[in-house]
């Protein structure tokens, strides 16, 4: 009766592990729709074909991600999702530059000026699309069970893309500090490119104190399941 017991006790635990990552999966989806749909309101009409092409991608990539068993090179996957992303931003009227910020999103929920809430707004109008396709590459990685070095690496090689798109950067400004056009192309460009990576920067903080964190759960569950046999070894 006590190696039933112990047995019973591993399915729960093993069930209650699955709930949990599945409840986490279901609450990323959850909280990036609701993103979205923020980004939306302070777009406007523009946004709303750029979002539902987003999803569609999304599932798309997912699917991919997902279903051929790491078939497909991570490298690929990353780079497709990159695209998706920086599609988005550009299909929604926006660009590297100073002069296509829609300053109308500051004033998108009052008629006054407020600075904190104009400001996010305009944030959220701006690099909100590159907040949301941090949010829904994470989930692809966080419905795989055991966290599978696929998906990891997928992740990974969409910061090292950003990290790249930085670097060019700033080899391109570095060239053509003495360009006429300087201030008008090369150093908006590498203005966006920093908020861009220090955006991911943050994520990637955010992604690894949640990580360790599971890693840290999954390996006490480890031990106690290795004690729970050991136990049965000695009865």
């Amino acid at each position: 009766s006590k190696s039933v017991t112990n047995a019973t006790t591993d399915s729960r635990n093993d069930v209650s592990s699955i709930k949990r990552k599945e409840s986490a999966a279901n609450n990323i989806i959850l909280i990036a729709f609701k993103f979205l749909l923020l980004i939306m309101l302070v777009t406007g009409p523009s946004a709303a074909a750029s979002g539902l092409l987003l999803v569609i991608q999304y599932w798309a990539t997912h699917t991919l991600s997902t279903s051929h068993n790491g078939k497909i090179p991570s490298p690929s996957i990353a780079a497709i999702w990159r695209f998706s992303i920086r599609h988005a931003f550009f299909a929604s009227g926006h660009a590297c530059s100073f002069n296509r910020l829609q300053f109308s999103a500051a004033f998108v929920t009052t008629e006054t000026f407020e600075f904190i809430r104009a400001g996010t707004s305009l944030f959220l109008n701006t690099f909100g699309w590159e907040v949301l396709g941090l949010f829904l590459i994470w989930n692809t990685v966080a419905q795989t069970k055991s966290y599978h070095h696929y998906n990891i690496s997928a992740w990974k090689w969409y910061c090292w893309y950003q990290v790249l798109e930085s670097v060019g950067a700033c080899i391109s400004v570095s060239l053509m500090k003495r360009h006429l056009m300087v201030w008008a192309i090369f150093a908006p460009h590498f203005a966006f490119s920093v908020i861009f990576s220090i955006i991911t920067i943050v994520f990637q903080i955010i992604v690894l104190l949640i990580w360790s964190n599971d890693i840290v759960h999954q390996d006490s569950l480890n031990n106690t399941q290795l004690k729970i046999q050991q136990q049965k070894g000695v009865d």
